[in-house]
């Protein structure tokens, strides 16, 4: 196949393009990657993939699978590379998706894991799409279980039983309430995963008591009933600290030396006792409706629609008032604050903050919006902690010793695990950094519980603490290296920016990640692809290897606490003056190379161009230096319509070589030796000619139709034609016309090529068969004749499978002697079918050309005022016809078009200027 050539010489002499490539990081960072997932990088070059052992846990860096819609994007992605995850046929079901930050920059798409029909417990995959025209798979994460070799062994044991068996154990038996057993695949906690995958039965156990509440998740083998693993579900914190109502400022927690003050409580539920019901906003001012004009009494709840509030030791806290309508109506929750109250207050203040905290910044995440129950004056101290469904909090222990625990940075601790959990993570040491990071986050302090021991304590912990990734410490300690990196995260951008804008950015950062990552690894809160994650979120250009807008901060971040980001791509080349893909024939051509670091230093003098003639060996020879980095690189004069592939190289200052295009020689950058070309068939569709549809008599839907795309889109047809001109041929032009029953056949008009030395041809192509029940079952085939039909050869089969098989205009170029011999019966044939079933089929063809490479001769390339000899009076012909409408009558314009691209413009004029002198 011949690869596309553009109708200008002028590439290489006018500024009219310039290319950048840089260096791919190290693909497969951590461990050897799989088959699927190096054909994956070779489909996107420059893409990476993490490794975890062996697993894949990240895919990122360059911008993937497009579509018109997120949705699709992402559909497509795990259609065609789901492979690539390392686990063969996995099953993923789709569970959320929500678009991540309120600007909509990306939408994120969870999928559940499932093997042999069960949900896979954390066996998650996130698909993360940077929405636009078109929408791209920017990221992929996953923590997935393999099958076992030779399947799981068959269930022995019932949901029943198994619950039976944990009960009847010691430790357990005092757990008074459970949950019914359900049937999952357990692989783990933790990643890597720490057990093989196995078939168990998944409940939950109980002791409600508040002083003392316990909680567990039990796995248990369905094959032989063994207990694989127990699972504490109370997440205890000894740490944070701050609220308000009667609720204690700052934040430090309720004593003597921080009494309550009056604040504005939110979202707290106010009623007309028999009436109307509503929650107050943000300034604490409420407006209920009413019918009448009597006397009402107005009653304010211990909750609201993000938190219920519950007092383990005694009546919970309300207010009402007597009121005549209008009012106002003047309620105190607590005027004369106690310990009990002032907790009471302080947890329905602060836990509202919290989420709506997360909820500003992800409105389209709903998985916060419920309210979660907040148990405070539990008859115990110095803890707190989350149960799986609700955060608790402790009394006071005495004036000087552990505060009543229901304060800022512990409420905010303790929501964090909350989010934990409604983000479908396992908690750990993942959960305490998350419980402490958005705390920080949320009151700007890096301290979680502020005087928790007692004044002047200090805080319980606090994320200036260097905490090092890899961690094998407590929980509580290692969560400190996720929040030490979002707090020096949100130092650097406070330097940056300024302290307002600084948070705001890092705030919002923060919880876009959150919407995507796949928690923590091992005992780790904090890890490499932590920081793939982070990075992700705040590019901006679907191309991590050229860095992101705050890759250095964020990096520094993470290389405080041990972890490296992936490596940028270290040089960029720039071409000032474009690449060719004409060049003069039995002309040496010359092309600008500049080389730029971007993350790496450039080795003066190292600079290569190898090149390739008419597929032969490859020769490389050093390019001329002028400035450092600054070369000339000289390809050979070659015979008229010989061909060239071509690339660059140069080396680091450490030793590395770089290519350009990256993985050259294959690809490589291709230019053929011609004069230019010149265009003997140029159809863009807008009037007949004389092209035929023939169509199985089975096929009932979807025949090809010359018209203006019509659909919208939605099944893969193509939403527009490819060329300006208006028209197009598609397959039936309406939004259900898709190819249905059968075949429909597009078959050109009869061209004479005996003229031509060595024609090619050209066209834009559109195939989608990507939806429906049976997607990816069909095939678009492209056919040549050389004697008018009678017989065929296949040009190019597309599909079932392949990165173009999405719809998408795509040009494609070929020359016809590589498949047919050059007659006066030349006829092409695109067949687009339906015989996979009940699946959406639509194709589009458009931009159809015939044309040869101009080798000189006769005529005098460039002399378009016909006087004999190329110079300024040519260059001053074309400028004054600018604009002018080749092929409308014209014979002056027409000598113009010197590329003979169909245009009169600035490349005419350069095509001139690169042939000044007398004819042959």
């Amino acid at each position: 196949m011949m690869r596309k050539s553009t109708v200008s010489l002028l590439c290489f002499l006018m500024v009219v393009a310039m290319g950048t490539t840089h260096l791919p990081g190290a693909v497969g960072e951590g461990g050897a990657v799989p088959a699927a997932a190096q054909r994956l990088v070779e489909d996107y070059p420059g893409l990476r993939v993490h490794m975890d052992g062996a697993d894949v846990r990240a895919v990122y860096g360059q911008a993937m699978t497009s579509a018109d819609t997120a949705e699709r994007a992402a559909e497509w992605w795990l259609e065609d590379h789901s492979a690539a995850l390392g686990v063969p046929n996995v099953d993923l079901r789709l569970m959320r998706s929500n678009t991540v930050n309120p600007s909509g920059t990306f939408t994120v798409f969870v999928y559940q894991q499932h093997l042999s029909g069960l949900p896979v417990e954390f066996g998650h995959a996130r698909v993360l799409v940077r929405n636009g025209v078109p929408s791209s798979v920017v990221y992929v994460g996953a923590t997935l279980a393999q099958a076992p070799t030779d399947g799981f062994p068959a269930i022995t044991i019932g949901g029943p039983a198994a619950l039976a068996s944990v009960q009847a154990m010691a430790d357990y038996s005092h757990l008074s309430e459970w949950t019914e057993p359900e049937l999952v695949v357990y692989f783990g906690d933790d990643l890597p995963p720490t057990v093989p995958s196995v078939r168990a039965w998944e409940f939950q156990g109980t002791y409600p008591v508040l002083s003392n509440f316990e909680r567990y998740s039990f796995f248990v083998n369905a094959a032989d009933g063994t207990l694989v693993h127990v699972r504490n579900d109370v997440h205890y914190t000894e740490v944070e600290g701050h609220v308000s109502g009667m609720a204690t400022p700052g934040l430090f927690p309720d004593r003597d030396t921080n009494p309550p003050v009056e604040m504005d409580m939110e979202d707290v539920q106010s009623r007309i006792l028999g009436g109307e019901t509503v929650f107050s906003d943000q300034n604490g001012d409420f407006v209920i409706p009413n019918d009448g004009d009597t006397e009402v009494t107005v009653r304010v709840d211990p909750f609201g629609p993000w938190v219920t509030v519950d007092n383990d030791t005694g009546q919970n806290i309300f207010s009402q008032e007597d009121v005549l309508p209008p009012g106002p109506a003047d309620l105190m929750r607590n005027p004369a604050p106690t310990e009990t109250t002032t907790s009471q207050t302080n947890a329905h203040i602060h836990t509202t903050l919290i989420h709506d905290f997360y909820k500003d910044r992800q409105p389209d995440y709903n998985g916060l919006d419920l309210a979660v129950t907040a148990n405070v004056n539990i008859n115990s101290t110095c803890n707190a902690f989350f149960s799986g469904t609700s955060i608790n909090f402790y009394k006071s222990q005495s004036p000087s010793g552990c505060p009543n625990t229901a304060y800022t940075t512990v409420i905010a601790h303790e929501y964090g695990h909350f989010i934990v959990e409604q983000h479908n993570l396992s908690h750990g040491s993942f959960g305490e950094g998350i419980g402490d990071s958005v705390a920080s986050m949320l009151y700007d302090d890096p301290g979680t519980g502020e005087d928790f021991f007692g004044p002047g304590q200090g805080p319980l912990r606090t994320a200036e603490d260097v905490i090092n990734y890899p961690c094998s410490g407590p929980i509580h300690t290692c969560g400190q290296t996720l929040s030490g990196v979002w707090w020096q995260i949100r130092l650097g951008l406070g330097d940056l920016m300024g302290e307002e804008a600084g948070l705001s950015l890092t705030q919002q950062m923060y919880t876009d990640w959150m919407e995507i990552t796949n928690g923590g690894s091992g005992n780790d809160s904090a890890h490499p692809v932590t920081a793939i994650e982070v990075l992700t979120i705040d590019d901006d250009d679907a191309d991590i290897d050229n860095g992101t807008p705050n890759f250095d901060i964020i990096c520094d971040a993470f290389a405080s606490r041990n972890i490296d980001c992936p490596e940028l791509n270290l040089l960029s080349f720039e071409y000032p003056n474009g690449r060719p893909d004409l060049l003069v024939p039995n002309a040496e051509t010359i092309i600008a190379v500049n080389i730029v670091g971007i993350s790496g230093d450039p080795a003066p003098g190292t600079g290569t161009v190898s090149y390739s003639i008419d597929g032969g060996e490859f020769t490389t020879v050093a390019m001329a230096e002028g400035n450092p980095n600054e070369y000339e690189a000289t390809l050979p004069g070659l015979d008229c319509v010989q061909t060239l592939d071509y690339y660059f190289s140069v080396e680091t200052t450490g030793g590395s070589q770089i290519d350009d295009p990256e993985g050259a020689p294959n690809p490589a950058f291709f230019a053929v030796a011609a004069e230019g070309q010149e265009v003997v068939v140029a159809l863009d569709f807008e009037v007949n000619a004389d092209w035929t549809v023939e169509s199985d008599v089975e096929l009932f839907n979807g025949a090809w139709e010359r018209a203006v795309p019509a659909g919208n889109g939605d099944r893969g047809d193509p939403l527009t034609y490819f060329d300006g001109s208006g028209k197009c041929y598609v397959t039936g032009d309406g939004a259900f016309e898709d190819v249905s029953g059968g075949a429909t056949n597009l078959r050109s008009a009869q061209y004479d090529l005996t003229a031509l030395a060595d024609p090619q041809v050209s066209y834009a192509r559109w195939y989608s068969n990507s939806s429906g029940n049976f997607p990816e079952a069909d095939i678009f085939v492209v056919r040549v004749s050389d004697d008018g039909g009678m017989s065929w050869v296949d040009l190019e089969v597309v599909g079932p499978t392949g990165g173009e098989v999405h719809g998408g205009w795509f040009v494609k170029t070929f020359r016809i002697a590589d498949f047919v011999d050059i007659t006066d019966q030349f006829r092409i044939l695109f067949v687009a079918s339906d015989e996979g079933g009940n699946s959406i089929v639509e194709a589009g063809i458009d931009a159809f050309e015939i044309f040869e490479y101009l080798c000189g001769g006769e005529d005098c390339v460039g002399d378009a005022n016909g006087d004999g000899i190329v110079d300024p009076l040519d260059s001053g012909f074309v400028l004054a016809r600018f604009g002018c409408e080749v092929g409308g009558g014209d014979p002056s314009c027409d000598a113009a078009d010197q590329n003979g691209d169909g245009l009169v413009d600035p490349l005419d004029v350069g095509f001139v200027l690169a042939r000044f002198g007398p004819c042959d």
